[in-house]
């Protein structure tokens, strides 16, 4: 499925039957109608930085799991867009000189898996080498004029706050409550893009990207407004045949002993869950319970049986 806005782009794609969405790939609207809860990827080429930005987020909001790949338009873009959740980062004009070398070779009589060995190590030597000249530039990075389509704010962990202690992976902040962790002021160092391995301590100072009720939402867990599960996790979309819709979010807590942390519905994240509210087609839950038990909630939620 492909999303274009472009009347020619249109044409071509008639032409050759592939299905297609008219409009703008960063409309809350056309990633509604693109069903991207069902979907296994999505790849992400948009000539406009900030329209890059702006779908991978929102393609997160309304599926959370989504393996994204994103095109980098700068060098500064990679780890910006690593951070706000692309799972793979490339640059087409690198990728594209990889492919001449790839050629070259292959016509010089090259055995294939030299090619390959060769073009790897290219490819894992030129991204790492950005990673290591941006890494010398975090200090003079301004978020705001890099990504002025976001709204940010540096948020202070005090010592009660139930994320002390947690990991950034543990405290799953991005699922939870939309947004995403870009810096982190520990002592008298700021680190930006902290790996998810990075430990939190009380009077960290964190700098959130997101939505006006995201930033809000993020406030509120770092509060303790919002119950932080220790265990296993797992974001699920209600199916037509699921066998809990309609079923009231207590009664699920209830019968299967596991915990609805979070719901989207309609592309929204609520964090605060009505245990009154039904399941209805299109939900997605973010479960957290034991592995085995959440994971068979998990089927029954989903199952398109």
């Amino acid at each position: 499925l492909v999303i274009e806005n472009s009347e020619a782009g249109i044409k071509r794609l008639k032409s050759e039957q592939i299905p297609y969405i008219f409009g703008d790939a960063d409309s809350e609207l056309v990633l509604e109608k693109a069903h991207l809860d069902k979907a296994k990827a999505l790849a992400i080429a948009l000539p406009d930085p900030a329209s890059t930005r702006l779908l991978l987020k929102r393609a997160l909001e309304l599926a959370p799991e989504l393996d994204i790949v994103a095109r980098s338009h700068q060098n500064d873009e990679i780890d910006m867009l690593s951070q706000l959740g692309a799972k793979e980062v490339v640059q087409p004009e690198f990728e594209a000189a990889l492919e001449i070398a790839a050629h070259l070779l292959a016509t010089l009589g090259t055995n294939r898996s030299i090619i390959y060995s060769v073009i790897d190590r290219m490819r894992s030597d030129r991204y790492q080498s950005i990673r290591r000249e941006g890494a010398r530039r975090k200090q003079q990075i301004d978020l705001s004029a890099a990504a002025p389509e976001l709204k940010q704010e540096w948020v202070t962990l005090d010592t009660a706050s139930p994320l002390v202690g947690m990991t950034l992976a543990a405290a799953d902040i991005r699922n939870l409550t939309g947004v995403t962790i870009m810096a982190i002021h520990q002592g008298d160092e700021t680190q930006y893009y902290p790996p998810a391995k990075t430990i939190l301590s009380a009077k960290d100072r964190l700098l959130a990207v997101g939505e006006r009720q995201e930033l809000a939402a993020f406030k509120d867990l770092v509060r303790g407004g919002c119950i932080i599960g220790k265990g296993y996790h797992q974001w699920v979309t209600l199916s037509e045949n699921s066998q809990v819709l309609e079923m009231k979010i207590a009664d699920l807590q209830r019968q299967y002993n596991v915990r609805v942390q979070a719901i989207r519905r309609h592309g929204k994240l609520d964090y605060k869950v009505d245990g009154a509210m039904e399941l209805e087609l299109g939900d997605c839950i973010l479960l957290q319970g034991e592995p085995a038990i959440t994971e068979e909630v998990v089927k029954l939620a989903a199952t398109d049986n």
